[in-house]
């Protein structure tokens, strides 16, 4: 009887350790991963590390679409909810779109900008013609000039500026449309800003 008792007890230690094991192992597999596959609002997104950077690839469903379309940002949506977003940033839906840098901007605004074009140009998305410009001339340069003022009825402008705040407004220039602002505190809020205003656009993220 004494050893059916000690042999009882072991397996039952046995089975207790290989339960505390498992379950273990499950929370450290989740806490692993959660950075890595997350679900953010409904939607499904993959964190991937590449030689270009880190990128977050979201997949989402259009309206009548079984197939899923997948888009990158360059930043987690959740680190994006404190920029705030106001007005109406669907003011940029027209017939053709510019996106215009301060002269003061490096090659690190372009990537903001082409955070907004990859999204705003995508054929299947909005498939809006969209075109860099600067919001004012540089002395010998032959650049496009595009400012909030050339906001019309089938043009829209999105204006990336530097300033003491990351945030996303739109500006009522005159009564053919309003001028989208992403502003930020440098350039690579600028890139936030982006992030936060193209997954707003999309309904990803909530206003």
């Amino acid at each position: 009887m004494k050893i059916e008792k000690k042999i009882n007890i072991i397996v039952i230690s046995l089975i207790v350790i290989l339960v505390v094991g498992i379950i273990s192992l499950v929370i450290y597999q989740k806490y692993k991963y959660r950075d890595i596959y997350f679900n953010y609002n409904g939607f499904d997104v993959n964190r991937v590390s590449t030689k270009n950077g880190i990128f977050y690839y979201i997949k989402m469903f259009l309206e009548g679409s079984n197939q899923p379309l997948v888009i990158s940002t360059r930043y987690d949506p959740r680190t994006l909810e404190n920029i705030s977003v106001e007005g109406d940033i669907k003011a940029i839906i027209k017939d053709k779109l510019y996106i215009s840098f301060d002269k003061e901007t490096t090659g690190v605004s372009v990537i903001a900008g082409m955070e907004i074009s990859k999204i705003t140009g995508n054929r299947i998305l909005y498939n809006i013609p969209t075109h860099g410009a600067m919001v004012e001339e540089i002395e010998g340069k032959n650049i496009t000039v595009k400012s909030c003022k050339d906001v019309g009825e089938k043009t829209g402008v999105i204006w990336l500026k530097l300033g003491n705040i990351t945030k996303i407004y739109s500006k009522n220039i005159n009564e053919k449309g309003e001028c989208i602002i992403i502003e930020g505190t440098n350039e690579y809020e600028l890139i936030r800003g982006a992030d936060r205003f193209i997954l707003t656009l999309l309904g990803i993220m909530k206003p």
